[in-house]
Order: structure tokens, then C-alpha cells, then sequence
């Protein structure tokens, strides 16, 4: 773990949020098995980000192409509107929260008069989500769907915030789960394990939970959890821990002027990619961010963020922790 290269450089986490969303009339296209709205022009860019290349354009039209012919085909009834709010990320946690999720606010009045067009298979924090705000008029897709008339919603800059957008998203959700005059006033340490999931891991995080559960840190794994128990729980937190992934989106919850410590693998300086996204989200929530860097588990394999398991020095851990 190098606390050398904790800070990286202000262009590495320059927030650059998207200009203002806007909904797009779309008529005589299929909506994919990935969320993705193709017509005979090819994939919508309306239902893509902002940062799209030329070449992952030709990817996703590839990738619409090919869901067309391997899913069925079915139609919707015309005798409703329709909206589209998904994009291809958007059934994991992070990105339904801070990119499809919000449009729902942002844009309430057309998502109430509208079907709200879902993935076949949604995770249950959506359902639960969609519930507790009374999103009922949905419209469920099976394999590709073909609509004479929709309205796309387009999607924010992937991992930049606009911060107007942001609060007004989280407080929308703490009043709602956990109003002002239901708050305790409890402080909480938090680390999210993520022992359950495929990939990225902290190969010897038995070691960092015996030293983090002697600190006061709850060390809580999320797969199980409700989204209600997430908002309130995370409300809650003055310090979260967490190696990089979904779960430190929760930092929505949490306090201005709380702590996030990010456990990042291998070192700033040892890469050419580097996600910010969860800094950027801390910056505009008001919220104080860390870097910690670890050793990643085999330097010698090309740098992979999605799957390279860490571990991390428990000595400098230790540091790291009495200094937060």
C-alpha cells in the first residue's frame, strides 16, 4: 500500500457533469433485451452517455444487433405511452441510483403518465425502489420489444455529477425512509465486505475486519440487505471503509461532512485508466474522500479493476485508520 500516491492529480477526478438531460420522441424502435432502443438509423444516442466513442457506438449497435436475433420478438400495446429510463449498466446498484433512478425525479411528472419501460429481469432494489415511491405504472420487457412511439429520457456523464441533481435525489429518498424526526442521531463506523461477491476482493480481509471490529467499525455485507435497510443504516455512518465497487454508493446517505475511505488496487501511478467516479460523487455530497491504495494480488497480470483482488498492509492500514 503506497500512501505516496494517495492524492491523484485534480484532471485524474475533475468532475465534469453533463449539461441539462432532456427526453427525446422516438418513434418505430425495439428496445433490446439490454435496455438499448434501436431503430432502422441504428442504436438511439439518446439511450447512451455522452463520453460514447465512435468505436463503442459501432459495439453497441453490434451488441443491439445481436440481441435482436437471439431474443424473441414481441410488441407493445399501442394504446399506451411509454418511457425509457434504463441504459445498458443500468440494473447494478451504482449506476441505478445515480443515473436511472434519479431521472425519475428529475423527470416525475412524464414517468407517472407513462409506462416505465423495465428490464426483463430487474434486482430486487429496483422493485423495492419503485414501490416505496409508487412507480406502479411500469411495463415489463420480454426478449426485444417493438414500440410504435416512446420517449427516451437521456442519461448523465457515467461517473460525473451534477450536484443540484445529486441532493436533491438523496434527500428526496432520506425523507421518505428516514424523515428528520425519526433520525437518532447514532453515529456509525462501517466497512462493506465484499467476501460475497465474484471478483475483487481483499484476499486477507479476515485480518482488516479483526482490526477494523476492535475500532468500533460495524463490518456488514450488503448482498442480502434491503434498500431501506441500506438508506437507514448509511444515514447513519460518520466513516465508511470499503474496497472500490457498488456499495460505496451508499454514500448517498450518508452525512455531510462524514469520511469515505476507498481501498483502490494497486497504485495511481501504475495504470493509464482511473475511476473517480466514487470521489467525484463524495466532492459534490459534501462528503471527505481517501484513497487508500493496496497491493493487488498478482502485480505480474495486466491491471484489471473489475476483477483484481487486493491485499492490503495491515501496519499501514492500521495508520491509515488512526489518521481518518
Amino acid at each position: 500500500m503506497n500512501k505516496r500516491n494517495a492524492s491523484p492529480p485534480p484532471e485524474a477526478i475533475a468532475n465534469r457533469p453533463s449539461g441539462d438531460l432532456h427526453v427525446k420522441k422516438v418513434s418505430h424502435c425495439v428496445v433490446t433485451h439490454s435496455s438499448l432502443a434501436i431503430s432502422l438509423r441504428g442504436v438511439d444516442p439518446a439511450c447512451l452517455f455522452d463520453f460514447v466513442t465512435g468505436r463503442s457506438r459501432l459495439e453497441m449497435n453490434l451488441m443491439a444487433v445481436g440481441s435482436l436475433l437471439m431474443h424473441p420478438l414481441s410488441l407493445a400495446p399501442r394504446s399506451d405511452r411509454y418511457v425509457h429510463v434504463f441504459n445498458l449498466w443500468g440494473t447494478g446498484y451504482h449506476h441505478w441510483l445515480a443515473e436511472v433512478a434519479l431521472k425519475m425525479f428529475l423527470f416525475e411528472d412524464q414517468c407517472r403518465k407513462s409506462k416505465i419501460i423495465l428490464p426483463e429481469k430487474c434486482p430486487s432494489f429496483v422493485n423495492e425502489f419503485l414501490e416505496l415511491f409508487g412507480f406502479n405504472n411500469t411495463f415489463q420487457l420480454s426478449g426485444g420489444t417493438y414500440f410504435k412511439e416512446l420517449d427516451i429520457i437521456s442519461n448523465p456523464y457515467s461517473g460525473h455529477f451534477n450536484e443540484a441533481q445529486i441532493n436533491l435525489f438523496r434527500q428526496r429518498l432520506l425523507d421518505r425512509v428516514v424523515p428528520d424526526s425519526s433520525r437518532s442521531g447514532r453515529t456509525r463506523k462501517i466497512y462493506i465486505s465484499r467476501r460475497g461477491a465474484r471478483a475483487r476482493k481483499v484476499v486477507n480481509e479476515d485480518e482488516v475486519i479483526s482490526f477494523l471490529s476492535e475500532s468500533g467499525f460495524d463490518c456488514l455485507e450488503l448482498d442480502n440487505m434491503s434498500f431501506v435497510e441500506q438508506v437507514r443504516i448509511f444515514s447513519e455512518c460518520s466513516t465508511l471503509v470499503s474496497l472500490h465497487g457498488a456499495g460505496l454508493t451508499n454514500m448517498l446517505f450518508m452525512p455531510r461532512g462524514s469520511h469515505v475511505i476507498e481501498i483502490y488496487p494497486g497504485d495511481f501511478d501504475a495504470r493509464d485508466y482511473f475511476n473517480a467516479c466514487y470521489r467525484r460523487l463524495a466532492d459534490v455530497l459534501g462528503i471527505s474522500h481517501t484513497y487508500l491504495f493496496a497491493d493487488r494480488e498478482f502485480p505480474e497480470n495486466a491491471f484489471t479493476l473489475d476483477t483484481d483482488n487486493v491485499r492490503v498492509n495491515i501496519e499501514e492500514f492500521e495508520q491509515w485508520i488512526a489518521d481518518a
